[in-house]
This record gives structure tokens, sequence and C-alpha cells, in this order.
């Protein structure tokens, strides 16, 4: 008898400008989303083992890096889980994606924010796993993949970007905000048939107003990471609000 194993989701969330989201009302749009998370997976039920967060503000090469230990402040005091970090670490290299361990890593504000208000005790063990510097699609797409196994292990994969970041259009009175674009992206990112979902991510580029919305693309790249770890699961839009004028989507498998 084959016994299906419980896979844990893994999300895409938007930090918005920071930790100081945390200190604002309920009614900002990054809070509220990340509170959500935070009711979603910060229970007795459903709490992971581990989190693994990738940011848009880290990105490494010619190899990746992945934290086996922290240098943080007092203003998140949490764990590395240095046995998960060799993990990232031996499953990337199985898929041939060069990783390093990184014993001085420093949290940057795209995982501190996702994580200080979502899991505000700081009591569940956290990982960091940088972008790869070229920011290649398929590359991420492969990371996430190669990543997939440690949903049967309790871990939470969390991609921490923003659906829209172009900042000189947001502040701009006239500027793109990405209406056009996050519809496109909702659809790619929910196809039914994962396979194609990740031949469009492919070419996100293509998405009307891709680099005006995106002049560069960190802050897409994990989601794609995420993409990859979903495997056969098919994508929901977890989350669709505005923020600053700007359309902005969160993501979930499943």
């Amino acid at each position: 008898m084959n016994i299906l194993k419980s896979l844990t989701p893994c999300i895409f969330v938007n930090h918005g400008g920071g930790p100081m989201h945390a200190y604002r009302s309920k009614a900002d749009p990054i809070k509220s989303q990340l509170l959500n998370v935070g009711k979603r997976f910060n229970n007795e039920r459903t709490k992971p083992k581990s989190i693994l967060v990738v940011s848009a503000h880290h990105e490494a090469a010619p190899s990746l890096r992945v934290s086996s230990a922290f240098t943080n402040d007092a203003d998140y005091p949490v764990s590395a889980d240095p046995k998960l970090a060799k993990r990232v670490q031996e499953l990337l290299h199985g898929s041939s994606i060069n990783c390093e361990l990184d014993a001085q890593h420093y949290l940057d504000h795209g995982a501190v924010t996702p994580l200080m208000i979502s899991f505000p005790k700081a009591d569940v063990p956290v990982v960091a796993l940088s972008l790869h510097k070229s920011l290649d699609p398929a590359k991420h797409l492969e990371i996430g993949k190669a990543l997939q196994p440690l949903r049967e292990e309790g871990v939470l994969i969390i991609g921490s970007g923003m659906s829209y970041h172009n900042l000189r259009a947001m502040f701009a009175s006239r500027g793109i905000k990405g209406k056009e674009f996050d519809e496109t992206l909702t659809n790619a990112v929910t196809h039914s048939d994962p396979e194609k979902r990740n031949e469009l991510l492919k070419k996100w580029e293509n998405f009307p107003d891709a680099r005006k919305v995106h002049p560069r693309e960190e802050h897409l790249m994990p989601l794609f990471v995420v993409a990859g770890a979903a495997g056969s699961d098919v994508g929901i839009q977890s989350e669709s609000f505005d923020f600053m004028g700007a359309s902005v989507s969160s993501y979930s498998f499943p």
C-alpha cells in the first residue's frame, strides 16, 4: 500500500518597505498579508519544523549561499538550523547546483519582514538561501525543483519579494501600476498544468509592461524558486491588493 506523504505548502509573499510594516496598523496591506501567513502556519497544527527563506535582497555568484549561522541584531533573534542548511546544500549539489555554507549571514529586510510579522516569537529555526546573481528564470526554477524534498520534511519554503517592484513608477502619479502584468502573472502561476506554468514563467518578460513593472527582476525570482519547489501542485493567488496604487499578489502552492 502506498502512503502519500504530506507536503508542506510553499509560498511567495511581498515584503514591502521592510520591518517598519510590523509597527503599522492591520490596515497596512503588507502587514495584513503577512499576518494571514501567521494565522495559517503559526499554530499548533500547521507550524513548520523549520523555514527556508529566499529573499530578493540576497544574491550570490558563482555559487549560491545558504546560512548555517546568523549574525543578527536583537530585532529578530531567531536560531539558524545548520542541519537544514547542510541538507539544502546536499540537495542542490545533487542537482549540480553549486552552493556554499555561510556561517556569517545577516538576515536582510526581505527575510526579516515576513518572519517577524508571521512568526513574531522567533521560535521556528530559519535558513536563508540566496538567489543566483544571474537572475536566470530557468535556473531559479531548477533551484526550487531541487528543493522539493524539503516539503516532505516539514520545511516551509518562503519566497520573499514583490510581484510589483518599480519604486519610481510607484511614487509617480502617472506611473505604470501593473494591473495587466499582475493579471498575466496570476494566470501563469495558477495554470492548471504545472509544466505549462513554468514555461510561461520563463517568458515573463513578454508579459504586459514587464520591464516597467520589474526594471530588474530580483524581486520576482523568489517566486520562481517557489514555483519550482511546487512540483505538481497548482498555484493559487492567496492575496491580491493595492499597495501605493500598484497591483500586488501573493501566491501559495497549494
